[in-house]
Protein backbone atom coordinates (compact mmCIF):
# COMPACT_ATOMS: atom_id res chain seq x y z
CA UNK A 1 0.00 0.00 0.00
CA UNK A 2 2.62 2.43 0.77
CA UNK A 3 2.28 5.66 1.49
CA UNK A 4 -0.99 6.55 -0.31
CA UNK A 5 -2.98 4.79 2.53
CA UNK A 6 -2.11 7.63 5.08
CA UNK A 7 -3.31 10.48 2.74
CA UNK A 8 -6.76 10.03 4.52
CA UNK A 9 -5.64 11.14 8.01
CA UNK A 10 -6.07 15.18 8.63
CA UNK A 11 -3.19 16.73 9.61
CA UNK A 12 -4.38 17.30 13.30
CA UNK A 13 -4.59 12.98 13.31
CA UNK A 14 -0.82 13.01 11.72
CA UNK A 15 0.20 15.53 14.43
CA UNK A 16 -1.49 13.27 17.38
CA UNK A 17 -0.36 9.86 16.16
CA UNK A 18 3.42 11.92 15.63
CA UNK A 19 3.67 12.91 18.91
CA UNK A 20 2.15 9.66 20.44
CA UNK A 21 5.30 7.64 18.68
CA UNK A 22 7.68 10.73 19.61
CA UNK A 23 6.43 10.18 23.58
CA UNK A 24 7.06 6.14 23.18
CA UNK A 25 10.25 6.61 21.43
CA UNK A 26 11.74 9.58 23.92
CA UNK A 27 12.35 6.35 26.51
CA UNK A 28 14.47 4.37 23.70
CA UNK A 29 16.90 7.50 22.54
CA UNK A 30 20.13 5.32 23.79
CA UNK A 31 19.50 2.38 21.76
CA UNK A 32 18.95 4.09 18.34
CA UNK A 33 21.39 4.73 15.94
CA UNK A 34 22.54 8.77 15.73
CA UNK A 35 20.63 9.70 12.88
CA UNK A 36 17.25 8.12 14.13
CA UNK A 37 17.57 9.58 17.73
CA UNK A 38 18.85 13.31 16.04
CA UNK A 39 15.55 12.81 14.10
CA UNK A 40 13.44 11.73 17.26
CA UNK A 41 15.24 14.64 18.79
CA UNK A 42 14.13 16.98 16.54
CA UNK A 43 10.49 15.89 16.49
CA UNK A 44 10.50 16.32 20.57
CA UNK A 45 11.50 19.65 19.90
CA UNK A 46 9.26 21.05 17.74
CA UNK A 47 6.43 19.68 19.77
CA UNK A 48 8.25 21.84 22.71
CA UNK A 49 7.96 24.66 20.95
CA UNK A 50 4.97 24.54 18.63
CA UNK A 51 2.43 21.85 20.63
CA UNK A 52 -0.02 20.91 18.23
CA UNK A 53 1.01 23.24 15.74
CA UNK A 54 3.77 21.15 14.67
CA UNK A 55 3.42 20.15 11.30
CA UNK A 56 3.81 16.24 10.38
CA UNK A 57 4.61 15.06 6.92
CA UNK A 58 3.52 11.90 5.82
CA UNK A 59 7.13 10.60 5.03
CA UNK A 60 7.65 11.86 9.15
CA UNK A 61 5.17 9.68 9.67
CA UNK A 62 6.30 6.95 8.34
CA UNK A 63 9.49 6.70 9.56
CA UNK A 64 8.16 7.34 13.01
CA UNK A 65 5.51 4.53 12.54
CA UNK A 66 9.12 2.50 11.28
CA UNK A 67 10.95 3.45 14.39
CA UNK A 68 8.36 2.74 16.89
CA UNK A 69 8.15 -1.28 15.44
CA UNK A 70 11.80 -1.43 15.39
CA UNK A 71 12.37 -0.66 18.98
Amino acid sequence: MGLQGQSTLTAAEKTTEAKRHVDYLEDRLEQMQDHERRFVESLMQSFERFGSKTFISTKQLFWLRDLNLKY
